[in-house]
C-alpha cells in the first residue's frame, strides 16, 4: 500500500497538467504542484477544502457545476480561462471522471485539465489566415461568401432586400 501511495504521489507530482482529487462532499483531498503554479486565485493548501473555500464565487460555481455533471454522466468535459500566477491568460480543457469505490458508490471525482493555450491561438490565426489577406490584413472573399450568406439568409427570413456594393 505504502508503494502504491508513493508511485501515485510521484505520478501526480509529475505531470505537467493540473491534476486534483475530491471526495464524494466536494473536498479537495489531493491536488498537484501544477495545480498551484496555474490557480493564482487559489489562497492556501486546498485540501480539505471545498471550491467554495479556495476560489472566488463565480469560478467555485463553475467548478461545482461540472462537478455534478461529471457526477451524473459518469464524466464531464469542459473549457475554461484562467489567469495564471504569471498574470497570462491560458486556456485549459478540463476532463473529471467519477472515483468509485469497491460496491460502486461515489467516492469523488478526479479532475485533470491541460494548458490548451497554443493549440486555441494556432486555431485563431488559422482562422484569421483563412478569411484574411496575408499582405493587406484585409478580410478576403472566403469571409465575404460567409457573410453575405449569414446575411442573404437573415433577409429571406425578414422578408427583406439586401445590396452589395462594390
Amino acid at each position: 500500500l505504502r508503494v502504491a501511495q508513493l508511485q501515485w504521489s510521484q505520478f501526480l507530482e509529475a505531470s505537467p497538467d493540473l491534476m486534483w482529487i475530491k471526495d464524494a462532499s466536494g473536498r479537495y483531498v489531493a491536488a498537484n504542484k501544477t495545480f498551484y503554479q496555474v490557480e493564482s486565485s487559489v489562497n492556501g493548501d486546498v485540501v480539505g477544502k471545498t471550491a467554495a473555500e479556495c476560489f472566488p464565487p463565480e469560478k467555485a460555481a463553475r467548478y461545482v457545476a461540472d462537478d455534478l455533471v461529471a457526477i451524473e454522466k459518469g464524466a464531464s468535459e469542459s473549457e475554461f480561462n484562467v489567469v495564471g500566477v504569471d498574470g497570462r491568460l491560458r486556456n485549459f480543457l478540463t476532463k473529471k471522471v467519477i472515483l468509485r469505490t469497491p460496491d460502486g458508490s461515489i467516492a469523488g471525482t478526479l479532475g485533470i485539465s491541460r494548458d490548451i493555450t497554443e493549440r486555441k491561438q494556432m486555431e485563431q490565426k488559422l482562422e484569421e489566415m483563412a478569411t484574411h489577406d496575408f499582405l493587406t490584413g484585409l478580410p478576403n472573399r472566403v469571409l465575404l461568401l460567409d457573410r453575405f450568406t449569414i446575411a442573404a439568409a437573415l433577409a429571406h427570413r425578414n422578408k427583406a432586400r439586401i445590396a452589395v456594393m462594390s
